[in-house]
């Protein structure tokens, strides 16, 4: 589950297309995330290596990253890169939600800061293989690692109208979430559907025509966070940040969609000594503490230019907190 690659052991090899990508607000995000260019930083989302390359040319020798990815081709792709900087790298496939274990297995106690760029990269949206997208061709699977069992083809053809109806209203807020279970499952009995387009045109069929792509957008994007389970993975990965940053650390966090940015909201908020009881009660009885400081009320948001070079990120909302104590619940 877990696999470590040292920095200038990597034979030399070519990179991998995909890498050839345009992160997100970069500059922005290096202005937030590196406040010790000597110190430790975790990227949690390796991703097409992006950020996690701009880390990397910024830090001096005795910095390290530490990057993490579900998906197997992303650590592979990025460790053929690991030559290219002097400072040490430590890959590891796995869930960021488990960063606690996985620091503790590096014997490291605290990191300077963690990035989250969350959603997905590039390369996996324009894969078919990996049926993320509903504008190409290809099997229903939308998972982040190949080894996890559930695919969005399962999920399609085996859950019952009622809870396909719950996971596309809950998690892709779709306002159509009754019709769209009910169009599945009907056309279901007609035999199994398989394929990216073939689910499309189910939940084209039903919509009106103006709704059409963005329902579709939020009907892929409930079976992508239900099959990975997004948002829990996203609230335990926070909690871990917060409590292996050291005082004066940051956790940065980029979220491309709104039930994301509630879950960073609602952390950042519990963190920093916002009472979270019921309005009616007499007196605070949920004991929290003050241990981030929020650094943007307001979500920083791409330039025109950034947007215009690079349209995937027009939907991008970026939030910064500081550790301002030890506090934690660790």
């Amino acid at each position: 589950m877990v696999m470590t690659t040292s920095l200038c052991t990597s034979p030399s090899m070519e990179s991998h297309s995909i890498l050839a990508h345009m992160p997100v607000m970069v500059k922005e995000t290096m202005g937030y995330l590196l406040t010790d260019l000597s110190g430790i930083y975790v990227d949690c989302t390796l991703g097409a290596g992006g950020h996690a390359a701009a880390i990397l040319q910024s830090l001096n020798p005795e910095g390290e990253l530490i990057g993490i990815d579900r998906d197997q081709l992303a650590i592979a792709n990025f460790q053929r890169q690991l030559k290219r900087w002097p400072s040490r790298v430590i890959l590891l496939h796995s869930r960021y939600a488990l960063l606690g274990e996985l620091l503790q297995s590096q014997d490291i106690g605290q990191v300077d800061g963690v990035l989250f760029d969350l959603g997905l990269a590039s390369f996996q949206i324009d894969e078919p293989e990996r049926g993320f997208s509903y504008l190409r061709d290809g099997p229903l699977d939308m998972r982040l690692d190949s080894n996890q069992k559930i695919t969005a083809e399962f999920v399609i053809n085996d859950y019952d109208e009622r809870t396909l109806a719950a996971l596309i209203r809950d998690y892709g807020e779709e306002r159509h979430w009754r019709r769209v279970a009910r169009a599945i499952v009907r056309a279901r009995k007609d035999g199994p559907i398989e394929s990216t387009l073939q689910l499309a045109d189910i939940i084209a069929g039903i919509i009106p025509k103006p709704q059409v792509i963005k329902s579709l957008s939020r009907c892929f994007q409930a079976l992508r966070v239900h099959i990975n389970q997004e948002l829990d993975e996203l609230r335990a990965g926070l909690d871990a940040a917060v409590n292996y940053l050291k005082p004066g650390g940051r956790v940065v966090v980029i979220c491309y969609q709104s039930l994301e940015d509630k879950v960073v909201k609602e952390l950042f908020a519990r963190y920093s000594g916002i009472c979270q009881c019921p309005k009616d009660l007499p007196q605070c009885t949920c004991g929290v503490q003050k241990v981030l400081r929020v650094l943007n009320r307001r979500a920083i948001q791409p330039t025109a230019k950034e947007i215009e070079a690079n349209p995937r990120a027009r939907s991008a909302r970026l939030r910064v907190a500081q550790k301002i104590s030890s506090g934690g619940t660790r």
